[in-house]
């Protein structure tokens, strides 16, 4: 048997390939995203309360 045969009856095989190959494709677009700066912070917003409209969840600082 080829591998290609063993892995199509291998559900599990199939399922890590997947994962595996969707992390390797989000590595390699990651810097192509717009991400924002984690090294600006903006210190009017700091200390916002949890549930207010600029920040739902409250903030990291």
């Amino acid at each position: 048997m080829t591998f290609i045969s063993l892995l199509a009856r291998n559900r599990l095989a199939i399922v890590g390939l997947f994962v595996m190959v969707f992390v390797v494709v989000l590595s390699l677009l990651t810097p192509f995203l717009n991400l924002a700066d984690p090294d600006i912070t903006n210190t009017a917003d700091r200390f916002v309360k949890p549930f207010s409209s600029d920040a739902i969840l409250g903030t990291d600082h």
